[in-house]
């Protein structure tokens, strides 16, 4: 197993496909080590292959829809002394192959007042995805994103980069119903243009057709 490892630590981007099929047929053995590299913090000094690492961690945990991997990414996603930018990248492209029993527990990090503001409005675009992929539970994931939004009184002018990321999600789902909430939103200042669109930009949104999305095995990642 440490011989498979130092060559995922040594492969950098894209793994080969020897090595993708070395791993495949030893992955009772090395689940447990890629679940320990998943854990490992990484920092802006570090060098990158170790980023690289433990995105190749989760590709194939998410590939196998290893058990362990979704709590110990969501602690993971909690941290502020971690360098996240790597996995925020790779979360659209694996978390969504354990289906709709992620809905909750990304739920509940959007929810985290505690967790960094990145790893939530990462948590944000997830559910709205999800919801692309299972049409039946865009009502509930509706639900969510609204309930996750302040009273228009109650909002931090800080926090207006997370609420606008939800509204933008909102937007995307096309969901008339949070449209009045979403203005008071506007006219209480609290959101970024930028990033949501202008009041208009997101009214007219909610009639455009609504697009759908495929998702296939992360393995898939290693074929672009």
């Amino acid at each position: 197993m440490q011989q498979i490892l130092q060559q995922i630590h040594a492969a950098g981007a894209v793994l080969n496909p020897q090595l993708i099929q070395v791993i495949q047929q030893h992955q009772a053995e090395i689940t447990v080590p890629l679940r320990q590299l998943l854990t490992q913090p990484t920092s802006i000094n570090d060098d990158e292959h170790q980023a690289y690492a433990r995105g190749h961690a989760l590709v194939f945990l998410s590939s196998w829809q290893d058990d362990d991997t979704i709590s110990i990414l969501c602690d993971v996603l909690r941290r502020h002394d971690d360098q996240l930018e790597p996995i925020y990248e790779l979360i659209e492209y694996t978390v969504p192959a354990y289906g709709t029993q992620i809905i909750p527990v990304f739920a509940e990090l959007l929810n985290d007042r505690n967790a960094p503001r990145a790893s939530r409005i990462s948590a944000s675009s997830l559910l709205s995805l999800m919801a692309h992929l299972h049409p039946l539970t865009a009502g509930a994931v509706t639900r969510i994103l609204r309930q996750a939004l302040p009273a228009p009184e109650q909002a931090a002018y800080h926090e207006c980069e997370l609420w606008s990321w939800i509204v933008a999600a909102l937007a995307e789902l096309r969901s008339k119903s949070a449209n009045t909430q979403v203005r008071q939103l506007y006219t209480a200042g609290v959101l970024d243009p930028s990033i949501c669109g202008r009041p208009e930009e997101f009214t007219q949104a909610l009639n455009d057709t609504i697009y759908r999305t495929t998702f296939r095995d992360p393995l898939y990642l290693y074929e672009q």
